[in-house]
């Protein structure tokens, strides 16, 4: 993966953000930022996911990406003279903040690839993270065992640029992960469809 989470800024507040960085010169074509919220269980609370789309975007290494979590009315593209980076903003245009807390995950994915960022204190803003913070390797199996369920059940949404919320929808799912997500039982469900996707 070639753009990984570099922070967290402003949490809990109107104009909070997640950054990323590119790693190297790529396209943000195709790319996911997945937001998680984690029950006691440890496994995702399907309600909470939140997804946002991004558009076909060339970044140069160095470059950064600003998803803010309410409406950023400033440039779409502009200077941070701080820093010294072209900075890429986008408004993922929610009604309420999503980055405060404990359990809260974030992760840029591609159907099949994942990298992301748990953050091991999410109640205070971050810094920038350094090396051996800026990402874990997550199993993919698992990213999209926890997204399928929540597509099933119709609580998963893209965030396309316009600030739309469209359906994903999951086609080929066992009978027997339907079954046990429309019975509730989600640990069952996740169970079933992580091996269906590790075959």
């Amino acid at each position: 993966m070639k753009v990984f989470v570099s922070g967290f800024f402003n949490r809990g507040q109107q104009n909070e953000y997640v950054e990323l960085e590119a790693a190297s010169k790529c396209s943000l074509e195709g790319l996911m930022l997945m937001r998680y919220l984690y029950g006691k269980d440890y496994l995702p609370i399907q309600s909470e996911t939140r997804v946002f789309l991004f558009p076909d975007i060339n970044l140069r290494k160095g470059n950064l990406v600003r998803v803010y979590t309410f409406h950023h009315a400033g440039k779409k593209k502009e200077k941070d003279e701080t820093l010294g980076k072209t900075v890429y903003n986008f408004s993922w245009n929610l009604d309420r903040t999503i980055w405060e807390g404990k359990n809260v995950e974030a992760q840029v994915m591609k159907l099949g690839n994942a990298m992301g960022l748990a953050p091991s204190d999410a109640t205070s803003d971050s810094v920038r993270q350094s090396d051996e913070h800026r990402a874990a390797l997550l199993d993919s199996d698992s990213l999209f065992a926890n997204l399928a369920i929540g597509a099933i059940d119709g609580r998963v949404n893209i965030i396309g640029e316009d600030g739309k919320a469209k359906p994903l929808e999951i086609t080929g799912v066992p009978p027997k992960v339907k079954e046990a997500i429309s019975e509730g039982d989600y640990y069952k469900a996740y169970t079933l469809m992580l091996a269906e996707s590790s075959r």
